[in-house]
């Protein structure tokens, strides 16, 4: 009987997470890019182009590109522009790539911690599959998700390291490391809060009642890793300074109910999509029913904190994590995002590996329960990947998969229209501009675009009202916008001008 200490039995679970992972997403390979900013990510690039030189190192430290700022990230898509070029497999394989390491890395971390192998492989597994990772893996502008992921992973790693046998280079490297994860993507700012979570559990470095088993040095040694938080903080809304058109108020109420709809996706991935519906205001019912749930389940993981402090830690690192793309700071134009949940599904995933055989009867009739109900878990969410990576072959596949399973998706209409355009298909963009103009009606972008469309086409009324309508919904501040617009006019008056 194979044991969790056994090198080659160890060997043959490795081998099975990489082929696993490999043969889902090979498919993959064949894709292209995406015309949703992997067109200002790295298609048209300039930077990334140049490859890795001297000045592509200066701008990755120093550009506000895309409003984020994340230079390793960087530099990784330079790297890949200098071997691969314009070749999309070769971005796509660097992804791929970063997740089967990030599925390896994550079992092994959850081994080493609990040397519980079976709930560490039920989460590796899962955590390689889940729908809701192919808008990370997939998707090439999303590089920063997974190579982030990585050095979360190795930071984690380090800390183990180091919380077992201490020592100055041992703690330099969860430094170091975490350095680089930050350098990458700034949402490990969330990760020592994971760490001192570690330290209640598997670790046992902490005590739920606050009593350290030591001293406090488990809380005390996280301080300079908050410090490196504190010190990137103004970096991240300085790049993050631009407009928001939801009031602050509707964001906070929002919360909870992006919290459950995160949560729904995790247990039950169906109707996923990229991009979501813009933001819309919960009603009070819908905030109130979340909040009440959400209470409800922590109620339930504070109850079994000291004799299952795996569902608290789980759920903790699902709360914790999530917080930074929640929605009370802005990260994006839509309210959620399939790829926000690549680092906080893990939470749920240790909630049910170790919280579900609590529940049961330690008997073999329940384990043989619970392990053919873990194959079938595996097996549905790899069908279900497999059909959502197709989704991702191109730029109109995405768009009119996010149209088939959601309604009023402004953003999916008008990505569309911008592809088909350039794709010469003028009339089916024309008609995606006008479906995102009913959508929202003050929509400059889409009344600009189809104006141009139109114009292209000769200055029919039709035209000559759409570049009126850009010029109404353009920003009244912008001059030199409202001159060119009104170039297009040919002397032309707009019917609804002032006379």
């Amino acid at each position: 009987m194979p044991t969790s200490q056994n090198p080659w039995f160890l060997g043959l679970i490795a081998a099975l997470l990489i082929l696993v992972t490999l043969g889902l997403y090979w498919p993959a390979l064949d894709h292209g890019f995406v015309y949703f900013d992997d067109t200002r990510y790295v298609i048209e690039n300039r930077h990334v182009h140049a490859g890795l030189e001297a000045r592509t190192v200066t701008w990755a430290f120093t550009t506000d590109h895309m409003a984020t700022w994340h230079p390793l990230t960087w530099l990784s898509h330079a790297a890949d522009w200098e071997i691969y070029g314009p070749d999309a497999s070769g971005h796509h394989l660097s992804n791929v790539l970063l997740h089967v390491l990030n599925v390896l890395l994550l079992f092994g971390l959850l081994w080493r911690m609990s040397r519980n192998v079976w709930p560490s492989l039920f989460v590796a597994l899962v955590f390689a599959v889940h729908p809701l990772n192919v808008a990370t893996v997939a998707w090439v502008a999303s590089r920063k998700g997974v190579l982030s992921m990585a050095f979360w992973l190795l930071t984690s790693w380090a800390y183990l390291a180091y919380a077992r046998d201490g020592g100055i280079r041992r703690y330099l490297l969860v430094v170091a490391a975490f350095g680089l994860g930050l350098l990458s993507k700034p949402v490990l700012v969330s990760l020592p809060l994971v760490l001192l979570l570690f330290d209640v559990w598997p670790l046992q470095r902490l005590r739920w009642n606050g009593a350290p088993l030591g001293d406090a040095r488990p809380v005390v040694e996280k301080l300079p890793l908050f410090a490196m938080v504190a010190a990137i903080s103004p970096v991240i809304f300085a790049v993050r300074a631009v407009g928001d058109p939801v009031p602050w108020l509707a964001r906070l109420a929002y919360v909870p109910v992006a919290y459950l709809l995160y949560l729904r996706r995790i247990v039950w991935p169906s109707g996923l999509a990229t991009p979501y519906p813009p933001f819309l205001t919960p009603t009070a019912v819908q905030v109130v029913l979340a909040i009440i749930l959400l209470v409800a389940v922590s109620a339930l993981a504070v109850r079994y904190r000291r004799d299952k402090p795996f569902l608290l830690v789980g759920w903790l690192w699902f709360l914790i994590t999530l917080a930074p793309v929640i929605g009370i700071v802005k990260v994006g134009v839509n309210p959620t995002a399939d790829r926000w949940t690549y680092v906080p599904s893990i939470g749920i995933l240790i909630m049910a590996a170790w919280g579900l055989p609590s529940f049961l009867p330690r008997t073999r009739l329940s384990k043989s329960m619970l392990a053919g109900a873990a194959a079938v878990a595996v097996g549905a969410l790899t069908v279900v990947t497999h059909t959502q990576i197709g989704y991702w072959r191109n730029t109109e596949t995405l768009f009119q998969r996010a149209l088939d399973v959601t309604e009023d998706n402004r953003g999916a209409h008008y990505n569309l229209a911008w592809y088909l355009a350039r794709e010469g298909r003028t009339e089916e963009a024309a008609y995606h501009y006008r479906e995102a103009i009913a959508i929202t009606p003050d929509h400059f972008p889409s009344h600009h675009n189809l104006a141009l469309l139109l114009v292209e086409q000769g200055l029919t009324d039709e035209a000559v009202e759409a570049v009126c309508a850009a010029i109404r919904f353009s920003d009244p501040s912008d001059e030199d916008l409202q001159e060119r617009l009104a170039e297009h006019l040919q002397g032309a008056e707009c019917p609804d001008a002032p006379r």
